[in-house]
């Protein structure tokens, strides 16, 4: 995880630094407003979606305090998520079923690997390496086989290391400079590596529908939200193409949950455009687990 503190106050895009942007309205954080029982947002400051123009770039604007955001990411517990995941609903799977379609080489990097759930699944075919910035998640990883080289992948040195695949699954969202990750992934990658980004999607259909009241931006350290067109743009910047872009739900879900998911946004839709509006539900926009609203994208360096 790429975490900076010397950043614009939110006028410039975060990716492409121009001025050109569009606001997408207030955003309803979830409540308590914390990361790892630290709170984020202790002054009530009220953020905006704001989009450029210019790349197509999604950000949270005006930009959080970066040093309490990280004293939340390194304060998390090991089972902050769970501990033993389920790799066919989070679709662990067809991730590594992407990277054996482009990846000649055998070693990978997990960037925010967490508790090493993603790596432990991927099985022995792989060297299994990965950069975290919890203390307690990269001791659990470490038990799981996974060599942890460090807190984020700006403490690489792309002199002492090189990786034929690196992933980042959950991770673009929170970065507050994803041009200089995307920048530090490319130069870890070997020639012809990959790199798989798995993220939210701003063009997805329901966040259309909803703007800056999405679930999705709706996690106070969600921060930075990418399409298509961004990432080709970044990419170019890069030295990465994009070989292979999907839209995939977040999790597998069954027609339980995707009705269930429906119901939900559907009565809260209707809801929120009543003058008797429940204040409660204002401030806890439904999720939508089930929506094909994240990216998987493949990168490959040129």
């Amino acid at each position: 995880m790429t975490i900076q503190t010397n950043l614009n106050d939110g006028n410039q895009c975060p990716l492409c630094m121009k001025e050109n942007w569009k606001t997408k309205g207030n955003i309803r954080h979830f409540q308590p407003e914390e990361v790892g029982g630290v709170n984020i947002n202790p002054d009530g400051v009220i953020f905006q979606l704001r989009a450029c123009e210019e790349c197509g770039f999604t950000w949270k604007a005006p930009p959080l305090d970066q040093e309490l955001l990280l004293r939340g990411y390194s304060q998390s517990p090991a089972d902050h998520w769970s501990a033993v995941e389920d790799g066919r609903e989070r679709q662990f799977d067809y991730m590594e079923q992407l990277l054996c379609s482009r990846i000649l080489g055998n070693a990978i990097l997990d960037v925010g690997c967490f508790n090493g759930e993603l790596l432990r699944h991927f099985g022995t075919r792989w060297k299994h390496y990965g950069v975290e910035p919890s203390v307690m998640a990269a001791e659990v990883s470490r038990t799981k086989g996974i060599e942890i080289l460090g807190p984020t992948i700006d403490s690489l040195d792309p002199e002492k290391h090189s990786f034929d695949g690196i992933i980042a699954v959950d991770v673009v969202e929170h970065l507050p400079a994803p041009r200089e990750f995307f920048e530090r992934a490319a130069s870890l990658l070997k020639p012809g590596g990959v790199l798989l980004c798995v993220t939210g999607d701003t063009d997805a259909r329901t966040w259309r529908i909803y703007g800056s009241h999405y679930w999705y931006c709706s996690y106070i350290g969600h921060i930075s939200f990418l399409n298509r067109r961004s990432v080709e743009w970044v990419g170019n910047k890069c030295g990465l193409k994009v070989v292979h872009y999907e839209r995939r739900p977040h999790l597998r879900s069954g027609v339980a949950r995707h009705l269930k998911d429906w119901i939900k946004n559907a009565r809260y839709a209707v809801a929120s455009h009543l003058p008797l509006f429940p204040s409660a539900w204002s401030d806890q926009v439904p999720h939508w687990i089930s929506a094909h609203d994240h990216m998987f994208a493949m990168l490959q360096k040129k």
